[in-house]
């Protein structure tokens, strides 16, 4: 948890949130994009980059609103 009580996850869990997410299952996520987005968000925790989960949230549905879609 952050100060401010958000959830914060590590490089894999964040990872493993994007791929359970029902947009990324229908194949409507733009990874390079939620990379894009996540890149300034980053914190350290003291022991590696961590990400808030709202920002990864957020990331997963501006890419999905940009319509582009590089995978397809």
């Amino acid at each position: 948890m952050g100060d401010d009580g958000e959830r914060l996850l590590a490089p894999g869990a964040t990872w493993d949130l994007i791929v359970s997410h029902e947009l990324y299952k229908r194949g409507l996520v733009n990874i390079s994009m939620v990379s894009e987005r996540l890149r300034d968000k980053a914190r350290c925790d003291g022991q590696g980059p961590v990400f808030p989960e709202s920002a990864i949230m957020e990331a997963i549905m501006q890419s999905v609103a940009s319509g582009s879609d590089d995978l397809l």
